[in-house]
């Protein structure tokens, strides 16, 4: 008997939330009108397709069962205020009176419309991907592909004589450890002159960062051979072309900057909590449920910290007591200064926040808070930017301008493709005075 109760109870709430969804929809058919009318004779008319993507939270269930589909577009036919005449808009005015002059403007307006020229592009611009190509793009491909060499030589010029000393010193004493150091040309002459304690502490980070970094390059190297293989090899598309953007956009980037110290980036106050929703949301654990994936991620991020710290710590001695080495000649001197100002500069891979950020916006809804279906949207756009860029390019022949433009694709390309303006709105030159 409580089955078909609870069942019934069910039925009931669905359909209420079904009315109130139905309710709410109405009401802004009825409050666009209304911002229709408001604006006649305001400016210039345009057709605006508004589509409502975003949805309580309570309807997924109520949507998944049929009770509501929420995917009906609505013309609205608006009039866009002209808001600051073209007299305004000379060299003589600046940006700040410009400013003030459009908040007079907008203040005296009911319902003041800040993005009456922009609108997105629902096809996602992958149409307009020949726009893109620059040929300064040639030289930010280029500076890649020498960030990656630099950055591999310096870890490996800095760890590998670490790890052969590990493995294959005569004997594991400290004493004869430090003498096989000074051997290898480490820069370690000057800790004849230090407290014996500080400078076993030394050896051990030394020795426990110079193995992680020789580890996490080894696995980029092996992920990267394994996703071209993919790409090439698998008959899925999406899986094809999500493996090359993994490699031009994630793993060429992480291979210019990479050392232990970008490990503390795991555990960034700003951005653990993103990460964290991405590995209960898409790690490979999450089919085990929710226990497997959170314990992974604590885990890890715990080894990361201690690893990070250890690494900060020993690259900053090490660039500084190889720069206090007169016997070391002046451009490798200062050539491992640049290697770890490098290495803490690019921490954080800012192009990656800020097209994470961009991808937010659009299909992240008013919650700023991916949701399953959000998520798939935007890896199945990412794939299909690479897709056209490979069709555009590759397959016409022009193979080099194609992998420069997947090395090179940025959040300003994002928002380019994304992000249509209205020409005839924008045009300064046909406002008119209010």
């Amino acid at each position: 008997l409580a089955c078909p109760l609870a069942m019934l109870q069910l039925a009931q709430a669905e359909s209420s939330v079904s009315r109130d969804s139905r309710r709410r929809y109405d009401a802004m058919r009825v409050e666009s009108a209304e911002s229709r009318r408001r604006y006649e004779g305001l400016g210039t008319e345009s057709t605006t397709t508004y589509r409502r993507s975003g949805r309580p939270k309570g309807l997924r269930h109520s949507e998944k069962l049929g009770f509501y589909a929420e995917h009906e577009s609505l013309e609205v036919t608006r009039r866009c205020p002209r808001l600051l005449p073209h007299s305004l808009v000379d060299t003589n005015t600046n940006v700040r009176d410009l400013s003030e002059k459009a908040y007079t403007a907008l203040e005296a307006q009911l319902h003041p419309n800040f993005l009456n020229k922009v609108c997105l592009d629902e096809h996602g611009g992958i149409d307009r991907i020949g726009e893109l190509w620059e040929i300064e793009r040639v030289l930010w491909f280029v500076v890649l592909l020498v960030s990656v060499v630099f950055n591999v030589g310096q870890i490996l010029v800095m760890d590998w004589p670490v790890i052969r000393l590990t493995f294959w010193s005569s004997t594991h004493s400290e004493k004869s450890f430090e003498q096989d150091a000074a051997k290898e040309n480490l820069g370690l002459d000057i800790f004849e002159h230090m407290d014996p304690v500080f400078r076993k502490q030394f050896f051990t980070l030394l020795v426990i960062s110079g193995h992680f970094e020789i580890l996490f390059l080894l696995g980029y190297c092996l992920q990267i051979v394994y996703e071209m293989c993919l790409f090439m090899r698998i008959n899925s598309e999406f899986r094809a072309y999500s493996a090359i953007t993994t490699v031009f956009q994630v793993l060429l980037p992480e291979l210019s900057t990479f050392s232990s110290v970008a490990l503390l980036k795991a555990v960034h106050p700003i951005l653990i909590f993103q990460d964290y929703e991405d590995v209960m949301r898409e790690s490979v654990f999450s089919i085990w449920g929710s226990m497997p994936p959170r314990l992974w991620f604590f885990v890890t991020r715990a080894v990361f910290a201690v690893v990070g710290l250890s690494a900060f710590a020993t690259k900053m001695l090490y660039a500084s007591f190889t720069l206090l080495t007169p016997r070391f000649n002046p451009f490798f001197r200062w050539a491992c200064v640049a290697a770890f100002l490098n290495q803490s500069l690019f921490v954080v891979k800012f192009e990656r926040v800020l097209q994470d950020r961009v991808f937010l916006l659009i299909y992240g809804g008013g919650d700023a808070e991916y949701q399953d279906e959000e998520r798939a949207l935007r890896n199945a756009y990412r794939c299909r930017l690479a897709k056209q860029i490979w069709q555009e390019l590759w397959d016409r022949g022009e193979r080099m301008k194609a992998l420069i433009m997947l090395g090179t694709l940025n959040h300003y390309d994002l928002q380019r493709l994304l992000i249509i303006e209205d020409d005839h709105l924008h045009n300064v030159d046909r406002m008119e005075d209010p």
